[in-house]
């Protein structure tokens, strides 16, 4: 993950995760969570239940998505960062 792309999540969740700190069982999903020189896991509030999701088996990757479209679970943020680097350009534009 690039540096912006850390600084990116990390501002994300200094805006937006105090909406959510008077919630209980708050979920975040974090898609294409597998940590290639770093994650956003170690921004989540510790409150916050953090979900690493990803189509491949890795460090910081809590289920392996069989279908990107359907989650599996109820969620309340939903971040993705540093991704698309892994996709097949010829299939999504093919």
């Amino acid at each position: 993950m690039h540096t912006s792309a850390l600084n990116n999540g990390r501002d994300f969740f200094f805006t937006y995760a105090p909406d959510f700190y008077s919630k209980n069982n708050v979920k975040v999903v974090d898609i294409g969570s597998q940590n290639i020189n770093g994650s956003l896991r170690k921004f989540s509030p510790s409150k916050f239940d953090y979900i690493g999701v990803d189509f491949c088996a890795g460090k910081d990757v809590d289920i392996i998505l069989e279908d990107p479209y359907l989650l599996p679970f109820k969620i309340n943020l939903l971040i993705s960062l540093s991704q698309l680097h892994a996709l097949n350009i010829l299939k999504c534009f093919g």
